[in-house]
């Protein structure tokens, strides 16, 4: 938890350097809010942070409402088949497809026109393929 808990410390303080922001480390970021916060919270909590940190940092393009919101709606779908939700590790395993191929998994919901529209980029839009778990 101490690597999320810093990451959660230098997104919320601005120090977060955006070149070292990648994929992986926002997957983390999102695994210590659920885990921190519960799966309602942690997603109000966790878009309102990064859209504050995007715009701080001049990345406001590079916000997607409806992709963060799934990935976190995703990865908390994980959380009660694991003993420990707060072991890293374990979570990494079980939810492999989310860092191999993240966008490949949105697609089992989304179809490409509906998660590139801008409605979806600014706001919540709801699965147009399948329902999330």
């Amino acid at each position: 938890m101490k690597t999320a808990e810093r990451l959660y410390q230098q997104l919320t303080q601005g120090s977060l350097d955006p070149e070292s922001f990648k994929h992986a480390n926002h997957i983390r970021l999102a695994w210590y809010y659920l885990n921190t916060w519960g799966e309602a919270e942690a997603i109000k909590r966790f878009t309102h942070d990064l859209q504050a940190y995007t715009q701080l940092v001049g990345a406001q393009s590079k916000y997607h409402h409806t992709i963060s919101i799934a990935l976190l709606r995703l990865m908390a779908s994980h959380f009660p088949s694991l003993k420990n939700p707060q072991d890293w590790d374990a979570f990494k395993t079980d939810a492999q497809p989310l860092f191999t191929d993240a966008q490949k998994l949105l697609q089992r919901f989304y179809s490409t026109e509906t998660l590139n529209s801008a409605t979806a980029r600014a706001s919540w839009v709801e699965p147009d393929k399948e329902a999330l778990p």
